[in-house]
């Protein structure tokens, strides 16, 4: 299963590189049973960290890395937060293909 969660309730297009008006975009891979592999990736020219919130050229300066691995139950909890934004009206899309 993959769970992709993108977020564009700051998305400009004609921002949407370097300009500060980003897509988020959170992908659960699932690996195992009850484990997901999560990428954080943004339409942002420069990889974002999602810990520290910082854009970085080479290695974050926050120097945090993982979780790399999460459980379903956290998933989930995800997927309802982000279903609970989409209801509220923001711009979200959850894409889930098993």
């Amino acid at each position: 299963m993959k769970i992709s969660i993108i977020d564009n309730s700051n998305y400009a297009a004609d921002k949407c590189v370097n300009g500060g008006n980003y897509s988020f975009t959170v992908t659960y891979q699932q690996i195992a049973a009850n484990k997901f592999a999560v990428l954080h990736s943004t339409s942002a020219e420069y990889p974002y960290c999602p810990f520290c919130g910082s854009f970085y050229r080479d290695i974050c300066p926050c120097g945090m890395k993982g979780p790399d691995i999460v459980d379903s139950e956290t998933v989930d909890k995800e997927i309802t937060c982000a279903r609970e934004r989409l209801a509220r009206g923001e711009e979200l899309e959850i894409i889930i293909v098993d």
